[in-house]
């Protein structure tokens, strides 16, 4: 009996999960400025983003993925200052739906191995840019 709740107690743990922050800057310079905008400063975007992974109970066994996402992303200009008394908004709209898909596809790749870093930190830091849009009528203009 005492065997059986142990057991009982390691089958109803709840999932593994952790959360990462990860600080992206745009060193390839894949957000534009659309050419009709004209800024009073250089812009030095950076994406700060909030990922939330949680591990099945049989993870890294196959057939079992870990679920990345993504819960908060910030883009901002590296030098920009902001009162206190001002809200701060995100620069660029990140697509949800399509770095979901993607990130998915990306892990399926991996899988049966160990993607949680490979995945969720590197893949996502080196293409998160890709599925972001920016938002013109929050940046500077003259």
């Amino acid at each position: 009996e005492d065997s059986e709740s142990v057991l009982r107690t390691l089958v109803d743990h709840p999932a593994i999960s952790c959360t990462i922050q990860l600080t992206v800057p745009d060193e390839m310079g894949i957000l534009k400025i659309a050419e009709d905008t004209t800024t009073t400063t250089t812009m030095e975007f950076v994406a700060f983003v909030v990922v939330h992974v949680t591990l099945p109970a049989t993870y890294p066994n196959a057939g079992t993925a870990p679920t990345i996402q993504v819960h908060d992303c910030m883009v901002t200009d590296k030098n920009a200052v902001c009162s206190p008394d001002k809200p701060l908004e995100t620069l660029a709209y990140l697509d949800e739906t399509k770095l979901q898909e993607a990130l998915g596809e990306e892990i399926q790749g991996i899988l049966p191995y160990p993607c949680v870093y490979e995945a969720g930190v590197t893949w996502l830091t080196e293409n998160i840019y890709t599925y972001l849009e920016l938002r013109a009528h929050l940046l500077l203009v003259k």
